[in-house]
């Protein structure tokens, strides 16, 4: 049996680099085709884009402990990458990963203290995390969400 073990930094960029790659590639497509469009990634399923956009933004929560030993141009790279999963969530109008986000901030949240031991990052985390709310409030002036969440609820009607 082969075991192939990296280092935790390999999957830390990997997980910011997709949040902000999702992101830039939701603004370009939202660029391209007017806010009425759904973004929805480069094979065209806007929920699975959406939603891994989300689950991105949300671990590069758990990213700020690792960026914050590095050099200081690296440091503001989960930020970043939170802005820009939450905002390529948003503009692919999935509703999935917005369930989980509650459940993962607290897990998130929880990690970052117990890790880092320092109160200054999971105060960082929690910015990050009101900086990721007051997005999603001003976007659903701009997007379709509020749409999408009454859908959600007939739907759940319907069925009941």
């Amino acid at each position: 049996m082969i075991t192939i073990r990296f280092r935790a930094a390999y999957f830390w960029w990997g997980i910011v680099l997709c949040a902000i790659s999702s992101g830039a590639y939701a603004f370009y497509e939202i660029g391209m085709h007017g806010i009425a469009i759904r973004a929805v990634g480069s094979v065209g399923k806007p929920i699975m884009f959406g939603d891994i956009a989300m689950i991105a933004g949300e671990l590069s929560i758990a990213a700020i402990n690792h960026f914050k030993k590095n050099k200081p141009v690296f440091r503001h790279l989960p930020y970043i990458a939170i802005i820009s999963g939450v905002s390529a969530s948003i503009f692919s109008g999935s509703r999935g990963g917005w369930i989980f986000l509650p459940f993962a901030s607290l897990i998130i949240l929880s990690f970052l203290y117990k890790s880092s031991g320092n109160p200054i990052t999971l105060k960082r985390g929690v910015i990050s995390l009101i900086v990721a709310l007051i997005a999603v409030i001003v976007s659903l002036n701009y997007t379709k969400i509020p749409e999408r969440i009454e859908l959600a609820l007939e739907e759940t009607r319907n069925y009941m």
